[in-house]
């Protein structure tokens, strides 16, 4: 996050914080100033102890109180890592039976709800939150949008999310769209003619890495 605040300043000599506090307002900019300060524990701290705590505290700060404690939301599912949230969601459900995106639905509303959502979703799973973007970028908008999917590895967990694996949808998806740049995020999944007439150059490439390719 504090490479992508300094790549910010330097491609537009603005500071990234300060146009968003411009932007936006209430709880949603609050909480995206704090996924921006990076203050996120790292995944290996998880605090056994505070587990059944913040548990606790997200289902007294939502179903369990008049009005919502916004501000518990913010400072849990902001600050605490990914391993111990994952933890939280569990006991969240022990505790309540009900999921965390449920309170969350019947708790916030607007942007800020769905900002919560979204980082509920990718506490979760980095990798299936962008699978989904991906998705919906190509299969409910009918186009395939680069600015709706972010860097890293799709593979391999979104294969079981939807009826036809991410490698078969470029070609789905842009076969009325000649010449359209398809962002391949799991580059060792396509077989040869996989998109027409490319064969990959490395077929055991890390999946890690991206390659551009051209639908024809």
């Amino acid at each position: 996050m504090h490479q992508l605040v300094a790549a910010y300043k330097d491609a537009y000599e603005r500071d990234l914080e300060a146009d968003i506090i411009g932007d936006t307002s209430g709880h949603f900019q609050k909480m995206l100033v704090v996924l921006l300060q990076g203050t996120r524990e790292e995944d290996d701290v998880v605090s056994e102890d505070l587990v059944q705590q913040d548990a606790q505290d997200l289902y007294e700060a939502g179903e369990l109180k008049w009005g919502t404690d916004e501000a518990q939301f913010i400072y849990i599912l902001g600050n605490r890592s990914k391993q111990h949230l994952r933890l939280v969601f569990d006991e969240y459900l022990k505790t309540t039976g009900k999921p965390i995106e449920a309170s969350i639905r019947g708790e916030l509303s607007g942007d800020f709800e769905k900002l919560m959502l979204a980082v509920v979703k990718c506490i979760r799973s980095t990798p299936e939150y962008f699978a989904e973007r991906l998705f919906k970028a190509m299969k409910v908008r009918g186009r395939f949008d680069v600015k709706e999917v972010g860097g890293g590895s799709l593979c391999p967990p979104h294969r079981d999310s939807w009826e036809s694996p991410v490698v078969h949808w470029p070609k789905e998806a842009f076969k009325d769209w000649p010449q359209v740049r398809v962002r391949t995020l799991c580059p060792r999944a396509p077989e040869p003619g996989m998109l027409p007439g490319h064969t990959p150059s490395h077929p055991n490439t890390c999946p890690d890495l991206m390659t551009d390719q051209r639908v024809q």
